[in-house]
């Protein structure tokens, strides 16, 4: 019993998975002893699993494959000598005494060799296809093929299935019929019979109970325990395969269950949290187009200074907001600008001085602060405007009033010398700057720095004083004495302060004041 497991385990080791699939537990056994007798011979696994797949399935594509692996030659024949080494690596043990009519019977045209036909012939008589399993006996491995071999000198051939009848036997002198069908097993005949009955209505008579050889018993009871087997593995311990199996299944499905939760609530937050980007993006939107609005709505209020007020009136207007401001600010706030409508208007009115602080521009995104256009339209409306002489005279009166409420005898501007000027560059620079403030204002404007320019630069142009201005800081077109500064260290700063006082001097006599 043993040898039969190992020759089943060596072919269950050998054989390709798409092989052992179709064989079952006998033809394993039968395999073990071909795949040990062709290693022996030195076999590849390749030709090993075509010869097993051609003894026991019978393809005709697997037949040719395997009569190539055993026709080394390529002779298309195989003679006795070669016959005899091929029966064992088709796993069939046959005594030396009955190889020799063995080969006689499968050589159906006497030829004295084994052509393939006859070899298809031969390999579908050793391994019978509908033979059942459990009817094999141990009468010998080639089933009911090598059955009528048993006595060759007697000239009869054996019944090896017990419960059979067997039929007449032949005789060496018929061989008419032995190259009729070499492999239709002629001596076994299985008897079909049908019943009959009487018109008494007999009872038929009892089968008789089929027998089952050795081997298809072993075989049957290995089954029966192996069912038993796996029937307590797979109910019986703590926690069984088969439960285990179920409680996985129902894990699985919890899991999958939790999963699907989980995605709800994430599609569920992806929709809220579009639906706030869209109410957000809605938002951003409206904020926009009112902001547009709105800066459109100031663009277009916006007047130019010199549709507000004259340059040549700027520069008072501006020298009396400087008189107000706190320092270094251009713009007042509703206390300073009330201190100086009071030294017009002593008794105005606060509703009046509210009235207008508000009418000459200032709204609630000035924090309050009057600037120098809402300054200018204010001194505007106030002073007169029809000439240069009348609006210097009355804004000049008010800065004396001022003046002499601060005790001072004349406004004084705060300076701011850049750095790297020196002491005497600043006295040289503020004597050239009062040389061109004609008006004594205190700024030179765009006319004025051009005369100085064109001094220098006599093809000069209004658009090269703007951009000089604007590089110095100046943004309303009046330059004061600390961005004048600014604009000599800028052109001359590199000079030394007697090349500096030269170049002074001679823009100096260039000026107005002494033509």
């Amino acid at each position: 019993m043993f040898g039969g497991l190992g020759q089943a385990w060596n072919a269950m080791s050998v054989l390709d998975a798409t092989v052992k699939l179709r064989m079952n537990p006998l033809q394993l056994r039968k395999a073990g002893a071909i795949i040990g007798n062709m290693q022996g011979a030195d076999f590849s696994e390749e030709h090993i699993n075509l010869v097993c797949r051609a003894l026991f399935f019978q393809e005709d594509n697997d037949m040719e494959k395997a009569w190539k692996v055993f026709d080394a030659d390529g002779s298309g024949v195989l003679d006795a000598s070669a016959f005899k080494q091929v029966l064992p690596l088709m796993g069939e043990d046959v005594p030396p005494e009955m190889v020799d009519a063995l080969f006689k019977k499968a050589d159906a045209d006497g030829s004295g060799k084994i052509e393939f036909p006859e070899f298809v012939l031969l390999v579908k008589g050793m391994n019978p296809q509908k033979v059942d399993e459990d009817e094999k006996t141990d009468s010998g491995s080639f089933g009911g093929f090598l059955g009528s071999f048993g006595d060759d000198k007697s000239g009869e051939e054996t019944n090896t299935n017990e419960g059979v009848a067997p039929t007449e036997s032949k005789t060496d002198a018929d061989d008419s019929t032995a190259s009729e069908g070499l492999f239709s097993i002629p001596s076994v005949t299985i008897p079909v019979s049908m019943p009959s009955f009487d018109d008494n209505n007999e009872e038929p008579p009892p089968k008789e109970a089929k027998k089952i050889g050795p081997r298809g018993a072993a075989v049957r009871k290995w089954r029966e325990e192996r069912a038993v087997k796996y029937e307590e593995i797979m109910t019986s311990g703590e926690v069984a395969p088969g439960e285990q199996h179920n409680e996985a299944h129902d894990a699985l499905l919890n899991k999958k269950a939790e999963l699907e939760r989980q995605m709800k609530e994430i599609e569920d937050m992806q929709n809220e949290k579009s639906s706030e980007l869209e109410e957000q993006a809605k938002e951003r939107e409206e904020m926009a187009e009112y902001c547009t609005n709105m800066l459109t709505e100031i663009a277009m209020s916006i007047e130019d200074l010199d549709e507000i007020l004259d340059s040549k009136l700027r520069k008072w207007s501006k020298k009396l907001l400087r008189e107000f401001a706190a320092p270094y600010r251009n713009c007042v706030n509703y206390e300073q600008f009330a201190q100086l409508v009071r030294l017009l208007i002593p008794d105005v009115s606060d509703q009046k001085l509210q009235s207008m602080f508000e009418d000459a521009g200032v709204t609630e995104f000035d924090e309050g602060l009057m600037g120098e256009r809402e300054f200018h339209r204010w001194a505007a409306t106030v002073f007169p405007a029809e000439s240069e002489a009348a609006f210097k005279d009355a804004v000049g009166a008010i800065l004396m009033k001022a003046q002499e409420n601060k005790g001072v005898a004349k406004a004084k501007q705060p300076e701011k010398i850049p750095p790297g000027m020196s002491s005497k560059k600043a006295e040289l620079a503020r004597s050239l700057f009062d040389s061109y403030d004609s008006d004594d204002s205190g700024f030179i404007d765009l006319n004025e720095f051009h005369e100085l320019l064109s001094s220098v630069e006599p093809q000069i142009t209004k658009a090269g004083v703007e951009k000089m201005f604007k590089e110095c800081g100046v943004g309303d077109g009046m330059m004061d004495i600390s961005k004048f500064y600014v604009w000599t260290m800028m052109v001359f700063g590199d000079t030394s302060d007697e090349e500096f006082s030269k170049l002074m001097v001679e823009m100096k006599a260039a000026a107005p004041k002494f033509n």
